[in-house]
């Protein structure tokens, strides 16, 4: 079953806002079924929009709260249907879970970086995994994407399943002033010489393109470009080589370069079953986000719901509006 990290659903903030029972009492923004969201929540997420600085209209901040506290009430809501149907949340989806979150960033060093800028904790984010989780078990019996359905979005998006044409290619750049002196343009050539010499005494051409290039963070490769993803003259030179060949240098307006072609492809339509589970994961995601509303829908009118608006977020005009011009705004 579903095991994005989609966290439009704000499970988690109503999770980690639950109060410490040791904790003496703290104002609520709102009670549903009788459980407090407390007010440090719905001012968090304030908080959140808010930072940034800028001056936010009266009326525009009073739909602002109503949108944080109506996701807050949401939340608390799940999070009791969840408790109400005794889900357990295996230990196994929270680690795969927390895999695929992992696998987001480039390495670890990117990962650490992350959670020491304190956006979020470990806690949080486990947090986050396993409440998704649990609002996926609760939803299941309204999942189902059938091998049909799978085959039938294929079929009306042939284009998103087609690789063009193009050339997987990499090089050794090496920069230029806009208007290069003679000397700057003959230490330049020389440089390259230098690394084609290494190039043909056995050196990897990737190791050459970050030790002796002027672009080391790409070590070289460029990827699968298409047509017109290549600047003229590089262009050129590239269609010229066969699989595996390297070119002379070639000027272009951003440098140098060495080009090497690493392959080549024709038009490619990706067949159905090299694409059907990423096409039933996105289908599963739609309809999890559907029978989400569908859940609230039937959940909202049979609960108890208290708000505690604080008055710094109500809009005084809102009584004298219409509810067609408070939509409008």
């Amino acid at each position: 079953m579903l095991r994005s990290l989609s966290f439009i659903v704000l499970v988690a903030c109503a999770h980690s806002a639950r109060p410490n029972p040791t904790s003496p009492p703290e104002p609520a923004i709102a009670k549903v079924n009788g459980v407090v969201i407390p007010l440090h929540a719905f001012d968090e997420e304030i908080a959140k929009i808010t930072e940034r600085g800028a001056e936010i209209p009266q009326d525009r901040l009073a739909r602002i709260a109503d949108n944080v506290l109506k996701r807050l009430v949401e939340a608390e809501l799940l999070i009791q249907a969840v408790k109400q149907a005794k889900i357990v949340v295996p230990q196994r989806d929270i680690d795969d879970g927390f895999r695929e979150f992992k696998d987001r960033f480039q390495n670890e060093e990117h990962f650490d970086a992350y959670l020491r800028s304190g956006v979020v904790s470990m806690e949080l984010i486990l947090g986050r995994i396993r409440d998704r989780r649990a609002l996926e078990m609760l939803l299941v019996p309204r999942l189902k994407v059938t091998r049909e359905e799978a085959r039938d979005f294929y079929d009306k998006n042939i284009r998103f399943y087609t690789e063009l044409a193009g050339m997987r290619v990499s090089h050794i750049p090496f920069k230029l002033p806009d208007e290069p002196s003679a000397l700057e343009l003959s230490a330049v050539n020389e440089r390259v010489k230098q690394a084609l010499a290494a190039i043909a005494a056995g050196e990897n051409f990737n190791v050459v393109a970050v030790s002796m290039g002027d672009a080391p963070s790409q070590a070289g490769d460029l990827g699968w470009l298409g047509e017109g993803e290549m600047d003229p003259e590089f262009k050129d030179a590239a269609t010229k080589l066969r699989v595996g060949e390297l070119s002379g240098p070639v000027r272009t307006r951003y440098g140098i370069h060495i080009i090497k072609l690493v392959d080549r492809r024709e038009d490619r339509v990706l067949p159905f079953e090299e694409v059907e589970p990423q096409i039933i994961k996105s289908l599963e995601n739609k309809q999890f986000f559907t029978a989400r509303r569908q859940l609230l829908a039937e959940l909202t009118p049979a609960a108890h719901i208290e708000t505690f608006m604080p008055a710094a977020y109500q809009d005084p005009e809102r009584e004298e509006r219409s509810p067609a011009q408070d939509e409008k705004a």
